[in-house]
């Protein structure tokens, strides 16, 4: 038996299926595990056997050895999704016979110092709804679970690590996560304050140094209420760089996701970014700055869940990297999720609503998440402009 730990909105899911308005199968590579792919191989001779095997594109190495299995796809649809919506392997072979992946997402699950971890994927407008819509701070459950898991996105051996971030991991997660979801902050205050704790991890990272700053932080949160307004509004300075960044995404091969590229392109259009100046640019983000003030003031609970969410989802701070380079790799999520969500109340105004925002997140979940290319650029950017500092994230993150 093994502790399983999760969401408590991880047990409410159901997909969707055929009824699905963005469907999974769409918009994205569909890898296969060797295990499936073996087991495909070993399937008793028949026409879909040989049809199966005919839209499976297999990369191998130098030597031979396989690097990656995938779908063919078809106008951006994994080959084997028919008309209807439903998937052929399913159909054919049955839910069992399907890869590891379609099989559980958009569930997640790690396994960490032997306990089990389940999370849902944003990527998926269901799940999303799940995660974001509830106003009540997230919570977790525990029980047992009698089967091991064994394909995990993370695999957590901590205690015996010599990288404090790693040796310390539960203890750093659960002080992060509570901060989070500390709503005598606002989620700006959340982020600055987050930024301080790693920004003194730097400095000295020890069991004994992570105690005390934990202690120390906690005992005097409400020193960090407003802390936000004692920044300069950086919005000048957000648009010049987070609007050159977002053309360069824009214009990006690897943008795949449908949604997320009309929602830009709406974006795009609305600032001209290319043919409008600074000043007319830092006019027209005000601007939408304050439709997004007004939208955002009974839905901070939807920021507050995707952040605790992804959190728990990809294992913050849980790291080889610095504790400062990891918070700020963390904290530049967010300040993308609110400079597009920011932009896009200027495009919609009144009529930004609740869907709009949740389907925003998950189209940028979808496009940006699950691209590790467009996470490096992103990345890649920061550091050309020398902008990948503590500094310029609390200026941008004020927004």
């Amino acid at each position: 038996m093994y502790n399983f730990l999760r969401p408590e909105y991880f047990d409410k899911f159901e997909c969707m299926g055929s009824k699905c308005g963005e469907n999974c199968c769409k918009d994205w590579v569909v890898y296969i595990d060797l295990d499936t792919y073996k087991n495909y191989l070993n399937l008793k001779e028949s026409d879909f056997k040989r049809k199966l095997l005919e839209n499976i594109i297999v990369t191998r190495d130098d030597k031979g050895n396989i690097e990656n299995i995938k779908v063919k796809s078809i106008n951006n649809k994994c080959y084997f999704l028919d008309s209807d919506g439903l998937c052929d392997i399913y159909k054919n072979l049955g839910k069992e016979n399907m890869c590891y992946t379609c099989r559980v997402y958009p569930r997640s699950y790690s396994v960490v110092n032997g306990n089990i971890e389940g999370c849902l994927s944003p990527s998926c407008i269901e799940a999303s709804k799940l995660i974001l819509k509830d106003k009540n701070p997230m919570k977790f459950i525990a029980s047992l679970k009698d089967d091991y898991i064994k394909y995990v996105r993370y695999d957590i051996e901590s205690k015996n690590s010599n990288n404090p971030l790693e040796k310390y991991f539960n203890k750093l997660s659960l002080f992060s996560i509570k901060l989070m979801q500390n709503r005598n902050l606002s989620i700006e205050d959340r982020f600055i304050t987050l930024g301080l704790f790693f920004d003194n991890l730097e400095k000295d990272i020890t069991k004994d140094s992570i105690d005390k700053n934990i202690f120390d932080f906690e005992e005097n949160i409400n020193m960090y209420k407003n802390i936000s307004k004692d920044i300069n509004d950086g919005s000048y300075y957000q648009a010049y760089y987070l609007s050159s960044l977002l053309v360069d995404l824009i214009n990006n091969k690897f943008l795949e996701n449908q949604s997320y590229i009309n929602f830009m392109t709406d974006i795009y259009n609305h600032f001209d970014f290319s043919h409008t100046s600074l000043d007319e640019l830092d006019d027209k983000f005000n601007k939408s700055k304050s439709y997004y003030n007004s939208f955002i003031e009974n839905k901070e609970h939807i920021l507050e869940n995707y952040v605790v969410n992804t959190m728990f989802l990809e294992k913050f701070p849980y790291s080889k990297n610095s504790p400062l380079s990891i918070c700020i790799e963390f904290m530049l999520d967010f300040i993308v999720v609110k400079f597009i969500t920011v932009c896009a109340c200027g495009v919609y105004r009144e009529n930004m609503n609740e869907d709009i925002f949740i389907k925003l997140i998950q189209s940028y979940y979808m496009a940006i998440k699950h691209e590790p290319n467009l996470s490096d650029r992103i990345n890649n950017y920061l550091r050309e402009n020398n902008i990948d500092n503590l500094a310029s994230m609390f200026f941008m993150i004020k927004c």
